[in-house]
Formats: structure tokens, C-alpha cells, sequence
């Protein structure tokens, strides 16, 4: 890719040279001879015209890079949420196999239960995102019960690869299969399959769920990749399991020889190269990213024309401003050679190069400012009205960051600072705008100083500013999509896990306390069989209202921290203050009053919270996991002595 950028701006540079040249034979074939202020005219022009074009090169070399960089960005951040999702949907068919696991073990599947399986299965087969399908098979591989509208009795499953391997092996943990045609419906089906055993050892079948290859496709579709653009769902040794678009010829092939399975993954979980495609032949910029608890890996793909398409098209429009620029210098400079004496048509030949520049800068999308060192406008290019919803005459002697939002002016004044002494040449800052009734804009400036020809002193400054709202709002959505639990609105595992990082450093720095609420709903698995899945999402959410409305400051972090379980953290709250706030939570909860027969004596949905907190002497100690584990303790010691209470971490 560097070879090829360098050989093409190399032809440019020779295209927009090459009328200079001409110029210059014609005037030796003419045996003009220069005065010394003549050759020092064009020695000059020249070597403007080769910074020109040397500082064209570097600003197309910075802007080829960023666009790569912005591209990786994306990309990094959608593999992460197409992981995210991936394992959120095998975690719910892996809880509900856990389940079936339990169920066969302790009820076993005589004929009079094997219907009550049947409605079980269908009920979770129904419930979001719908792609799934569960099943139970005996030690023979008989289909014993399913999600389908009727169970086979007289197919077996004793040859799939997912069987022999849990009857070959004792081990409990969820096996992700390869890819395989479903007997049931003809369809590609991703498998994960757990064991089921007797209470002695001995091998009594397999549970498995079974998820659509075309519902990752599906989803994967919902997210705007381009034309040519990709996303690829393996199995970390190289099986395609499914692909956006989907190529049905390709699903199940194995790819173990890409230098993504044989180079890239063994030295990094995530990471982007340039690839060119085995499907397709497409040079595409990847970036992949391996699952944490499954053997999987995802991989986003744009392709270079698209990831690359603003930046050519800038770097045409650039170059032809460029060699525009370079024939205004070379005839200017000719001029200057010719009648060096004539100081007035050497003024107008520069007033006439001003004019040229004013023009590039009056027909540009972006807006350009020229700011004095005072930092007012004294000059700003008609696409500020667009930008502005302001004319551009309108803002002549006005200071340049009156409509900068309050909380980037500090940013924006910083970089200003560091470009008015002298320690940057040029500044590339990002802020939001208001516009006086209008939305809210963020415009991203390119900042170089400008310096008085005469005595080559800093005069002010030009900007170039682009609307880049779009941008940040897809770089927004795709970092919530990253730290948001899907069910409970709550922020995720992950996020809390970061936030409780950070707090913990800040308690560390500057000596406040640091107090955690751990909480989990009393007999929710009694609640789920006796008002069903669906309902049992709904008390969650319902829980989840409740701790939200614990939170009294922006420090304060609430999350869902696994299935039914759920974490208050509080900075600068003394244990004793999160004592108080978890009695409040208890009781809010138990005041909603929601119906829960299994759980008696209180017949009402309640909860056990385990509060721990730590002080800045601890801390030097302990890590933020005994913080963790602390209230999880005293979560046990609440749930061992009667539920619907709080317990203090001793």
C-alpha cells in the first residue's frame, strides 16, 4: 500500500512539474539572460513549488493514515460488539441447557415428562432473538424431547461428532460444535451441547441447542459494512460457521491456513491487517477479535476502495489544487524574472496569486477561518453559513470560539496555546458547537499558524473545519452497544469492571472510601418455573428500575453483574452509608410488591444484599477483587439466615 501511494503521488508530482519545465527550456532555448535578481526570482519559485508539492505528499501521507486509523477504529469497535452479541446468545442457550441438564438429572425423562419437556423447550425456543432450538437425546441418541412442533421417535443423532464426544468424555462444560445441515429442517445450524449423566457416572444422553448460521448473517447485515464490505464468523480452528453475505458453498470449510489462524490470533486476541480475500478475491482491511469464553472468532472487513474512497477523492481534489497552485507560482515567478524592476506588477502578480488561494478556500465544502492573534476572524469562507447557519460577513472581527461548547473550550485553548508559542506548527482538534436554534455540531479543525512574511513572526492562524457529527455519534452508539446489558438497561459486567478500576485508583488518590452493594434476587429460579422465562425478564427489568433508582450522583455505577445478580457502587460512601442505601434498595423492592409464591414466608418478589466497603489504609492490601468478593460473602450470610435482608461484610 506505501509503494503504491508513493509511485502515484510521484506521477503527480511529475504531472504538475511538467509545464513548469517546458517554461524554463523555452526561456534557455531563448538565451535570456537572468539578472542575479532574476535567477534568485526563480530559484525561489522553485523551491516553493517543491515544498508545495513536498508538503502535499506529507499532508496526503497524515490523511492516508488517519483514514486507515478511522476505518481500524470502526471496524475494531463493531468486531467487539458482534462478539458481545455472539456470546450473549450463547450464553442464553447455555443457561437454558444447564437447566435441562439439572431437570433430567433430578426428574428423568419417562414418557410423562417427556411432553412437559416438549412445552419447556418450545416456550424457550419462542423467547428472543428466536433463532434457537433445543433438544434432548438418550444414551442410545434417540430423540427424546424437542422445541419442534412434534419430536421424532424413530431418529437418532448417535453419529453427529457433538454425541460421540460427550460419550467418549466426562467433562460437564458446553461444547461448541462444528457447523452441520439440521435433520429437522435442511437448514446450516451452529450446536452447543452439554452431557448428561446418571447420578453414577454413567453416560445418560446429551442436550443440545442449535442456532441458524443464516441469523448470524442476519444480524451482522444490520450494520452498514459498504458494498464490498464483510463480516465472518469462525471457529478458532479456522471452520467458517457463517458469513455476511452468506456463501453457502463456503459454510463449514475450513481456512486454518490464513495468516489470521496461523500467524495473527497465536500473538494477539484481536488485531487489523490488510487481507485479500479467500471468497472473493477483495483487498479489504480486516480486524478480528476472539471470544473470551467461546472457541470463536469474529472478523469485520472493509474494503480498500471504501475505506480509502474520501481520502482519494481528496487527494485528486488536493493535487489539482496543488498544480493549480504550482502553474499560478511558475507564471507568477516567470513575471517577476522578466520585469524585476517594475515593483508595482510584481505586487499585482502576488495579488493576483492571493486571489487564487482565496478562491480554492471560497469554493471548499470545509470552512476556512483566518484568525489574528487576538482570536477574532478576519476572515471566514462562505461554508460557514452552512456550518454556522451564519453569513460569513456576519462573522468578520467576531472571536473564533464563541459558539464552542463550554467543556471543549479548554482543548480548543490549549492546542491555540501551544501553536501561539511556537511548541506546534499545526493542530487538529475536535469539539461541539452550538447554533443558536439549531442542533448541536461536532466539527473537527485542522489548526496552522501563519507567520508575516516581512519579518517571519507568528501573525495568527488558519482553520479548516468539517462536520464530523455523524462520526461521533456512530463512535457513541458502538461504545454504548459495548457496555450496555441488553436486558436491564444497567450497564454490563464489562463496564462495571472498568468502573470499579477507576474508582478504586481515585479512592487510592485521594483517600475518600469506596463501598459495593451486591444483590441477587431471593428464589429466582423457583420464580422462572413458576411464572416462566418471560415473566422472570420482566421482574429483572423491574429489579433493575429499582437499584437505578438508588443512584443520587454521576459517580455511582449500577450494573448487572450476572444472571440474577446485580452491583451498586458508591464512591466516597462509607460502609455505613451503604448500609443505609442498601436497606432503602430492600425495601423499595419489596414495596413494589411483585407477586412471587415461592418465596416464602413473603410471598412478593424480594432481595439479598451483601454491602462491603473499604477504607484508603486497606487498600494498600487488598485489590478491588476483595472488595468483590467480601460483599459476595456477606451475600451468602444473607442468604443463609432468611433472605429479604442486608448483611454487612465483617
Amino acid at each position: 500500500m506505501e509503494e503504491h501511494f508513493k509511485r502515484k503521488h510521484r506521477h503527480m508530482l511529475e504531472a504538475a512539474l511538467r509545464p513548469l519545465r517546458t517554461s524554463f527550456r523555452r526561456i534557455t532555448r531563448s538565451n535570456l539572460e537572468f539578472s542575479s535578481l532574476s535567477r534568485g526570482s526563480v530559484t525561489f519559485t522553485l523551491l516553493v513549488c517543491f515544498a508545495l508539492v513536498g508538503l502535499e505528499g506529507w499532508t496526503g501521507w497524515r490523511d492516508y493514515h488517519a483514514s486507515v486509523q478511522r476505518a481500524t477504529t470502526a471496524n475494531s469497535n463493531l468486531a467487539q460488539s458482534l462478539v458481545q452479541h455472539t456470546e450473549d446468545v450463547l450464553d442464553r442457550a447455555d443457561t437454558v441447557l444447564a437447566q435441562l441438564v439439572e431437570r433430567v438429572t433430578l426428574d428423568g425423562t419417562g414418557p410423562a415428562l417427556r411432553a412437559r419437556l416438549d412445552d419447556l423447550l418450545r416456550r424457550e425456543a419462542e423467547r428472543p432473538p428466536g433463532a434457537l432450538s433445543f433438544f434432548v437425546y438418550g444414551a442410545d441418541g434417540g430423540w427424546l424431547a424437542s422445541s419442534l412442533p412434534q419430536t421424532p421417535g424413530s431418529m437418532s443423532n448417535a453419529d453427529r461428532e457433538y454425541f460421540r464426544r460427550h460419550r467418549e468424555s466426562a467433562d460437564p462444560q458446553p461444547y461448541l460444535g462444528p457447523l452441520v445441515i439440521s435433520r429437522s429442517r435442511g437448514k446450516w445450524i451452529l450446536t452447543l451441547s452439554r452431557r448428561v449423566q446418571a447420578s453414577d457416572g454413567r453416560f445418560a444422553g446429551v442436550v443440545l441447542a442449535t442456532i441458524d448460521a443464516e441469523y448470524f448473517s442476519g444480524f451482522f447485515s444490520r450494520f452498514e459494512l459498504g458494498r464490498d464490505g464483510a463480516a465472518a464468523l469462525f471457529r478458532t480452528d479456522g471452520t467458517l460457521l457463517t458469513r455476511q453475505p452468506f456463501i453457502e458453498s463456503q459454510a463449514g470449510r475450513n481456512f486454518a491456513d490464513l495468516a489470521l489462524f496461523r500467524q495473527l490470533l497465536p500473538r494477539a486476541p484481536a488485531g487489523t491487517n490488510w487481507i485479500t480475500s479467500p471468497f472473493d478475491g477483495v483487498t479489504r482491511l480486516n480486524s478480528y477479535r476472539r471470544a473470551e469464553r467461546y472457541p470463536l472468532v469474529i472478523a469485520v472487513a472493509v474494503s480498500e476502495q471504501e475505506a480509502l474512497a474520501v481520502w482519494r477523492r481528496e487527494i485528486v481534489i488536493r493535487s489539482l489544487a496543488t498544480a493549480l497552485v504550482m502553474v499560478v507560482i511558475g507564471f507568477l515567478g516567470l513575471r517577476i524574472s522578466r520585469q524585476a524592476q517594475r515593483r508595482h506588477q510584481v505586487e499585482k502578480a502576488l495579488a493576483e496569486s492571493e486571489g487564487s488561494f482565496r478562491l480554492l478556500a471560497e469554493n471548499s465544502s470545509d470552512m476556512v477561518s483566518r484568525i489574528n492573534l487576538e482570536g477574532k476572524r478576519t476572515y471566514v469562507s462562505p461554508a460557514a453559513e452552512r456550518l454556522l447557519g451564519l453569513a460569513a460577513a456576519t462573522l468578520i472581527g467576531r472571536p473564533a470560539n464563541e459558539f464552542i461548547d463550554a467543556e471543549d473550550q479548554p482543548a480548543v485553548e490549549q492546542a491555540m496555546g501551544r501553536l501561539r508559542t511556537g511548541e506546534l506548527r499545526e493542530a487538529t482538534v475536535t469539539f461541539r458547537l452550538h447554533r443558536a436554534g439549531q442542533e448541536t455540531l461536532w466539527l473537527e479543525s485542522a489548526i496552522r499558524t501563519t507567520h508575516d512574511p516581512r519579518t517571519g513572526e507568528a501573525d495568527g492562524a488558519v482553520a479548516v473545519s468539517r462536520d464530523v457529527t455523524e462520526r461521533r455519534l456512530l463512535e457513541q452508539r458502538l461504545a454504548e452497544l459495548a457496555s450496555t446489558d441488553g436486558l436491564t438497561g444497567l450497564a454490563n459486567r464489562r463496564a462495571f469492571d472498568d468502573a470499579l478500576q477507576q474508582e478504586w485508583r481515585r479512592s487510592t488518590r485521594t483517600g475518600q472510601p469506596l463501598s459495593l452493594l451486591l444483590l441477587d434476587v431471593d428464589r429466582f429460579k423457583q420464580y422462572n418455573d413458576s411464572y416462566g422465562h418471560q415473566q422472570g425478564d420482566e421482574c429483572l427489568k423491574a429489579v433493575a428500575l429499582a437499584v437505578r433508582s438508588m443512584i443520587r450522583r454521576a459517580g455511582d455505577v449500577a450494573a448487572r453483574y450476572g444472571g440474577e445478580e446485580m452491583v451498586l457502587l458508591l464512591p466516597n460512601t462509607a460502609t455505613t452509608g451503604g448500609e443505609e442505601v442498601a436497606e432503602k434498595l430492600r425495601a423499595a423492592l419489596q414495596a413494589q410488591r411483585l407477586p412471587h409464591a415461592a418465596n416464602i414466608p413473603f410471598g412478593v418478589v424480594t432481595a439479598s444484599i451483601g454491602v462491603a466497603g473499604v477504607t484508603p489504609e486497606l487498600q494498600a492490601e487488598i485489590g478491588p477483587g476483595a472488595l468483590v468478593a467480601a460483599a459476595d460473602s456477606a451475600l451468602y450470610r444473607a442468604k443463609h439466615e432468611g433472605r429479604n435482608r442486608v448483611v454487612l461484610a465483617t
